[in-house]
């Protein structure tokens, strides 16, 4: 290797690229297609014979330089599969050429999205649907209920009723409150209102009723109350829907 780095500009570089493959030098291979502007081919190179030819800082360079697209896909299969730990690193070099709702795509199919949450909250800016429903997804598998909700708020783009579905038929009521925002953001006011005081939210009912400008929908929360003898939401929710009676 040492004798190439003094003597690169005095070879002749494609033929002595072939002999290092012939000879199965590919480490020195790479070498000579980097130094010969030819990345695309480095880069596969090393993901080939990467137990030989393979360094990550290397490679994010390398990765820099390449004209076909599609190496950016074949890199993220290849590190899911050998370098997992790194992914995330890879991504952020590569996060403004590649296509989000593919790579998230490619990841979910691999079983391996909690490895580019980092990824996910950068790319979320987008406002993609598929980036917003991975992350979303994580954030309900992980149960953080803070994050999931500021999410909903600052990305609509998603699919908000079968989110609100899932939601809904949660273990904590937290996600289920959550549900009846998602319900509510769509106007869906008495499915909203029914799973809030399914939770004894009575404060998001009334919220909600009042939200809604729908006269009739505070009237029956009204009545609920009267019926079952809760004055001090009685006249709580009188008080936050006076315009509406």
């Amino acid at each position: 290797m040492d004798f190439i780095k003094m003597n690169t500009q005095k070879l002749n570089i494609p033929k002595l690229i072939q002999a290092c493959e012939r000879h199965y030098h590919w480490e020195h291979a790479v070498f000579l297609y980097m130094h010969y502007d030819e990345f695309d081919q480095a880069a596969n190179t090393m993901m080939a014979h990467s137990s030989v030819a393979f360094t990550h800082d290397q490679f994010q360079m390398v990765l820099q330089k390449v004209a076909n697209m599609e190496i950016y896909y074949r890199a993220i299969t290849f590190y899911l599969e050998e370098q997992p730990m790194q992914l995330a690193a890879l991504l952020n070099t590569i996060m403004s050429k590649v296509d989000h709702a593919r790579v998230v795509q490619q990841v979910r199919k691999a079983g391996h999205l909690p490895l580019v949450l980092p990824y996910l909250k950068s790319a979320q800016q987008h406002n993609i649907q598929a980036v917003n429903e991975a992350l979303n997804e994580l954030y309900v598998e992980g149960e953080q209920y803070e994050d999931l909700r500021q999410s909903i708020e600052d990305f609509d783009n998603i699919d908000q009723i079968t989110l609100a579905q899932q939601l809904e038929k949660h273990e904590l009521i937290e996600m289920r409150r959550i549900a009846a925002l998602v319900y509510k953001k769509n106007k869906r006011y008495k499915q909203s209102i029914d799973l809030s005081k399914q939770d004894k939210m009575y404060k998001d009912t009334m919220d909600t009723a009042f939200e809604s400008g729908n006269a009739e929908l505070a009237e029956s929360l009204l009545r609920y109350f009267v019926d079952n003898d809760m004055k001090e939401c009685f006249a709580s929710c009188l008080f936050t829907c006076y315009d509406l009676i």
